[in-house]
């Protein structure tokens, strides 16, 4: 997945919730140009009717892209 500085995005992790985790994350990146790596739980009890209840946690490492 691709972000760009405006918030453009190109391909995707699987979205809602844990897409936006990412995409905060990936502002935080770029503003300050360094590495970050994020956890997101997809773990909530299937009961509570969360769009975050797929299973699973992914680590994703976000890093900044430059033109060097």
């Amino acid at each position: 997945m691709l972000i760009a500085a405006g918030g453009e995005q190109i391909g995707t992790i699987g979205g809602g919730c844990g897409e936006a985790e990412v995409l905060m994350a990936a502002e935080d990146v770029i503003e300050t140009g360094l590495p970050r790596l994020i956890r997101v739980e997809l773990t909530d009890d299937y009961l509570s009717f969360s769009p975050a209840v797929c299973g699973g946690v992914m680590e994703i490492f976000l890093e900044p892209l430059t033109s060097d």
